[in-house]
């Protein structure tokens, strides 16, 4: 799908046309990538290059991007960020949302176009890291529209990788696990806010759930069998609640071909196929003649 030469991450696609943008990253060079055909010949356009931008998303209709830009290198750099927009067709940035109080960054964006979801995170010594959505405003989103749909149950805690269901009714999202287990939980709750359901347990590493398109079905990553893998969990989308076991989707335990433990990891699911970045490993011995030899 991608050129394979710098860490790929973060792929998003259209849901009305095919097409998609993803992040590249080699050193401190940053750029979103466009591609307008997902299953066409058609190559990559980076949509703009700066290390200050981070969690891309595309909208539904493939027309815009939206991103969170970071201020200046200094003491605020990640209290000072706006959330802004660019059309894939080119053009210049424009700030969408920005606050003295907290920022958003975003996670996804409904299938109808009308909500964004991510995490909204106090500009405090706390930083309490909350689930929140707000309307996908074309020209610019009020702070009194945000929505927050779930809080840490405990100091200190994170939530993130929240994802809408496709009739925006439910929402999963992971949480951090504050223990010696070092896991992560993926729950379900209202989008109106709510009890939490339980989807995994904490015993491992279980992030970035995103929904098939008949809301029936959360897929995740998770460490269950050894390996990071794509696993499955069928929802009743009546209750929000898992119905059966968990089942392993994928099997990448070599590791010349393995999906890599980074942030910014995520898998995208659509009516056919399930998009995952993979990274492929080698080394080898080589050996240098010519060397004076220092052994007595």
């Amino acid at each position: 799908m991608t050129p394979g030469r710098d860490l790929e991450v973060y792929a998003r696609f259209a849901v009305d046309r095919d097409g998609l943008v993803y992040r590249s990253v080699q050193g401190r060079r940053n750029e979103f990538k466009f591609r307008s055909s997902i299953s066409g010949p058609d190559g990559d356009r980076t949509l703009v290059t700066g290390i200050d931008r981070n969690s891309l998303l595309l909208s539904p209709d493939g027309s815009r991007v939206v991103y969170t830009l970071f201020g200046q290198r200094g003491p605020d750099y990640f209290n000072d960020a706006r959330l802004v927009t660019l059309p894939v067709t080119g053009g210049d940035e424009r700030a969408l949302f920005s606050s003295a109080r907290l920022r958003f960054s975003p996670s996804d964006w409904s299938r109808d176009g009308s909500q964004l979801l991510g995490r909204c995170i106090t500009n405090s010594d706390t930083r309490v890291v909350s689930v929140c959505r707000l309307p996908a405003d074309p020209d610019r989103i009020d702070e009194s529209a945000i929505t927050t749909v779930a809080i840490p149950r405990s100091p200190g805690g994170q939530l993130r990788s929240a994802a809408f269901s496709p009739d925006r009714r439910w929402v999963a999202f992971t949480e951090d696990i504050q223990s010696a287990s070092g896991g992560s939980m993926i729950h379900v709750v209202s989008a109106e806010g709510g009890p939490w359901v339980d989807v995994t347990d904490g015993d491992y590493v279980h992030d970035r759930p995103r929904w098939s398109v008949d809301g029936r079905t959360l897929y995740y990553l998770s460490t269950r069998g050894g390996s990071l893998n794509v696993w499955g969990q069928h929802i009743d989308s009546t209750s929000g609640r898992p119905v059966g076991s968990a089942f392993a989707v994928t099997a990448f335990d070599d590791p010349k071909l393995h999906i890599p433990v980074h942030q910014e990891v995520g898998i995208h699911v659509t009516g056919t196929r399930l998009f995952v970045p993979l990274a492929e490993a080698s080394a080898n011995i080589w050996t240098l003649s010519g060397l004076a030899s220092t052994v007595p």
